[in-house]
């Protein structure tokens, strides 16, 4: 039998469920009421939990959608390769996940300044007077961002990683600096011993 013959076909069992196969040969599984015309491929259960697979072309730009509900998209792939898990926006960003996450480890890349610039022999880190005046003023280290600035743009792990590193780095030169004066005041003070 050839579908392209029929309307549709369509199965149904005692629940209301059906297998259904549309002239443009899109098949479609679950609750009729269930199923989008957009739709290559659909899988549903009685309530509205299922899987769906369209073309790029659909009203919600979407190529696969793994539905929990009527009103949660547990995962959803944008027809621009685009993936959000837990919403059908990503924003523009490759992966957006509403909700936490956890990874055995992440790798960020391509970091020409990374801070050990810090080391070089001409960089100057600031006084400690000064630096406990911007800190009293500001109330956080310089190029480090504010409470409300973190609120309302979040952080970029990579580059806070590096400017937290910057800051290890320059708390060891002054660590080292402070070193060289206990030395010095020690021999003073066996100077003066004498």
């Amino acid at each position: 039998m050839h579908i392209a013959n029929l309307n549709y076909k369509q199965m149904f069992n005692s629940h209301n469920i059906c297998m259904q196969i549309s002239t443009e040969n899109n098949l479609k599984i679950g609750k009729i009421t269930n199923i989008t015309e957009e739709s290559k491929v659909c899988i549903f259960t009685l309530g509205q939990n299922g899987l769906l697979v369209t073309t790029i072309n659909n009203p919600d730009g979407y190529i696969l959608k793994a539905r929990t509900s009527a009103t949660y998209n547990a995962l959803v792939v944008k027809g621009n390769v685009n993936v959000g898990i837990g919403t059908t926006n990503p924003h523009g960003y490759e992966l957006a996940v509403k909700g936490f996450a956890i990874a055995e480890d992440f790798t960020v890349q391509e970091y020409a300044d990374w801070p050990d610039f810090v080391f070089n022999d001409n960089y100057e880190i600031l006084p400690l007077t000064e630096l406990e005046t911007f800190v009293k003023k500001n109330k956080h280290l310089p190029g480090i961002p504010t409470e409300e600035d973190v609120k309302e743009n979040g952080v970029k792990l990579g580059e806070i990683n590096k400017k937290l590193l910057q800051k290890v780095e320059e708390l060891t030169l002054y660590i080292i600096q402070q070193q060289k004066e206990i030395e010095a005041l020690k021999k003073e003070v066996k100077k003066l011993e004498k």
